[in-house]
């Protein structure tokens, strides 16, 4: 995040909403909380990617697939929450397995990445 430093002040508060504006929306929206995780982990990701891209020429692929795994991983929870799962504490346990795999893809890759430089 060093390399962010340097980005104008209207960039970071937008990179700034990204990440936290669904957060703050929880508590407004507490059913809803699954979702606006995965949101916020994958508009996150997404935007920092985008930015530290353009900003600082860095190219963190692996942020690119933790937001975008994240991002598509809320179609498919809404679509099993309303399916197969109606208890809530299950919807929050398959939320968190999916912002876990989010982020072991993006690992992985990392990983992978690293070894094939």
């Amino acid at each position: 995040m060093k390399k962010s430093l340097s980005w104008p002040s209207y960039i970071k508060a937008i990179n700034g909403l990204c990440w936290a504006g669904p957060f703050l929306a929880i508590p407004l929206f507490h059913q809803l909380s699954p979702y606006l995780i995965l949101l916020g982990i994958g508009l996150g990701n997404l935007s920092t990617y985008y930015f530290i891209q353009k900003y600082s020429n860095v190219n963190n692929r692996e942020q690119l697939i933790v937001g975008l795994i994240a991002l598509c991983s809320i179609p498919i929870t809404i679509l099993l929450d309303n399916t197969i799962f109606s208890i809530y504490e299950i919807e929050i346990l398959f939320s968190r397995l999916l912002i876990a795999a989010s982020y072991g893809s993006g690992g992985v890759y990392a990983l992978i990445a690293k070894d094939e430089t």
